[in-house]
């Protein structure tokens, strides 16, 4: 599936113009000036677990704050807020999941090849079976390829990208 070209910039402070730290309200209407409308929105609550907080009610996840809210625009692009209560929620992370017209200042996007900015990557070992790694200050997760049983950087299709505090999988983290 080809890749649509890049429309909005992904940064590691932020979407477009809207950027990490700005209030809820104003950063939302930023965005989907930029964005479009907002397909989801879906608030949730977190306990302290350690050094974090795992949300009280659905799978287990992680996330930096007591307070939560993720806001999503096509693409599976969702901006995430935090905060310690639903009050003073401030605009903290973002990650993408499907192609869409969205991309870092190198080029890359959800649904290219990592092979196709070999010099950009810092990669790491990932215990999920993912190459994961960092461009431009921005996590990306790389999977195999439909027809491979493992991944490798020649080959390996970049599924997400994300910045900033993000709610995360306990099992299996984006990072």
């Amino acid at each position: 599936m080809p890749v649509p070209p890049i429309e909005t910039i992904l940064t590691a402070t932020g979407v477009g113009s809207a950027r990490f730290g700005e209030v809820y309200e104003g950063s939302t209407e930023r965005m989907e000036s930029e964005l479009g409308q907002v397909t989801a929105a879906v608030s949730n609550s977190y306990v302290p677990d350690g050094d974090s907080y795992i949300r009280v009610e659905g799978p287990p996840e992680r996330f930096d704050y007591p307070s939560g809210r993720s806001v999503c625009f096509h693409a599976s692009l969702c901006a995430y807020f935090g905060g310690r209560t639903d009050q003073d929620l401030t605009s903290v992370g973002y990650r993408q999941y499907t192609p869409g017209p969205f991309g870092t200042e190198s080029g890359v996007q959800v649904g290219s090849m990592l092979s196709d900015h070999p010099d950009d990557f810092q990669l790491r070992e990932d215990p999920c079976a993912a190459i994961t790694g960092t461009i431009d200050g921005i996590e990306l997760k790389a999977n195999a390829q439909p027809n491979e049983s493992s991944p490798n950087a020649t080959t390996a299709l970049i599924v997400a990208l994300a910045a900033g505090s993000v709610p995360d999988d306990v099992t299996c983290p984006m990072g």
